[in-house]
Order: C-alpha cells, then sequence, then structure tokens
C-alpha cells in the first residue's frame, strides 16, 4: 500500500475564461462589471501561484492475482478513511491511469490528475 500526495499551482484560467465569456450576456451592466472585475482578481491570484491543488493517489499491489481483491479492499478503505478527511476519492480510468503516469514522469506538468 502506499499513499502519495502531490501539490502544484491551481489552474484558474478556465474560470476566469468562463467570468470573461459570460460577462457581456448578463442582464445589467454592474453585473457585467463585477464579473469582470471578478475575473481581474482570480487572474491576479493564478499569477501568484498562491492557490495550489493537492493530489492523493493511493496504490495497492498484490503480487499474487488471486488476491488482488485484497489489495482492492484496502484501497477502499483508504478511500473511506480519506472521506473522512473531506477528501474525495474515485478510481482511477486508463485515461486517469495515463495522467498519473505522465505527471510522474514529468513533474513540472500542472495539469491536475483524474479519471
Amino acid at each position: 500500500m502506499q499513499i502519495t500526495s502531490r501539490t502544484s499551482p491551481a489552474d484558474l484560467s478556465g474560470q476566469i475564461s468562463a467570468l470573461r465569456t459570460s460577462a457581456p450576456t448578463l442582464p445589467h451592466p454592474l453585473l457585467e462589471a463585477a464579473a469582470d472585475s471578478h475575473a481581474d482578481f482570480l487572474t491576479q491570484i493564478n499569477e501568484s501561484g498562491s492557490v495550489l491543488h493537492r493530489t492523493v493517489l493511493v496504490t495497492a499491489r498484490e503480487p499474487d492475482p488471486q488476491h488482488a481483491p485484497r489489495a482492492a479492499q484496502r484501497i477502499s478503505d483508504a478511500a473511506a478513511m480519506l472521506a473522512g478527511c473531506e477528501i474525495d476519492a474515485a478510481p482511477l480510468n486508463t485515461t486517469g491511469i495515463h495522467r498519473v503516469l505522465n505527471a510522474a514522469l514529468d513533474p513540472d506538468t500542472h495539469a491536475p490528475i483524474g479519471a
């Protein structure tokens, strides 16, 4: 059983872009100004790198394939304990596994790891 934690700067560019795109469609000029102001604020935060994204990866291995269910049960137990700490846990699909491996091989990657 292994638990690995990774911290990287969060990328808020998606939220910033959504705000800037939707601001002109808001029904009142003051709402548009507020959305633009909030986008400016998020841009400053994004550039500062002060918002962090944390990823926790839980892995388990059984040398004997017949005992693979034990590894899955240990991961399930760890996920339940992490849930008690308000950390969401979900099994990774093939794409998620590729992202984990790519992030391990390129630590400068800031893309969030997920399913």
